[in-house]
């Protein structure tokens, strides 16, 4: 594998792509800095179920999040990548109904909810979602020019919370996550800290490589 710590083509950060956002010096805390003099930091939107949503729900949720991110005064992405479902919590709420009733009717009804998640976690293909990134920058690495860019980052949070987005700011482990997930797609699956390593792999070009 070829160390993913190279030098990107200097070109504008609203036309880079995927690839060139693994251009990656290094990541601390919630920021990336790449080799190029730029600074990311990103957060995950969480989805909302529309289908449950009125028409009119619907349409005060856009305008909200319209209003959320049009005051942001430098440009900024809004990003897809496929991962899985974390159901963990969900399995975990249920264990402790299990374990605190003695209902035979309840723990029977709670038994065809858990065999129900386990087959739905079988079906890999129903598993996964689009996750939406929102991904900032700066140019430049000073701490003026970190603080700036984890303000902004802070007061988007800030304003798309109160439309009632549920939003999260990524730290150093879920950053490098989402970067493993532009250099292999095939990278859905949920991670672990102890998975995780400061190099990014990237695939070696076959189609480079000459016989000996």
């Amino acid at each position: 594998m070829k160390s993913i710590l190279r030098r990107a083509p200097k070109i504008s950060p609203e036309k880079l792509t995927a690839q060139d956002f693994v251009n990656v010096l290094d990541i601390q805390d919630r920021i990336l800095f790449t080799k190029d003099k730029l600074i990311f930091t990103y957060a995950l939107i969480k989805s909302n179920d529309l289908s449950l949503m009125t028409p009119k729900e619907q349409k005060r949720l856009i305008d909200d999040v319209s209003r959320a991110l049009v005051i942001q005064k430098k440009p900024f992405k809004l990003i897809l990548l496929p991962r899985s479902i974390d159901i963990t919590g969900m399995l975990e709420q249920l264990i402790e109904l299990k374990n605190s009733t003695n209902d035979p009717i309840r723990l029977q009804l709670i038994r065809k909810e858990m065999d129900f998640i386990s087959t739905f976690t079988e079906r890999e293909q129903d598993t996964k979602e689009n996750a939406c990134y929102l991904v900032m920058w700066e140019e430049g690495q000073k701490q003026s020019n970190q603080n700036a860019l984890l303000k902004r980052m802070d007061i988007a949070i800030a304003e798309l919370q109160k439309s009632g987005v549920m939003v999260k700011t990524l730290d150093k482990p879920e950053i490098t996550f989402m970067c493993i997930l532009f250099t292999i797609p095939q990278y859905i699956h949920g991670y672990n800290d102890d998975d995780l390593s400061p190099s990014l792999p990237t695939l070696e070009d076959n189609n480079n490589e000459t016989e000996s």
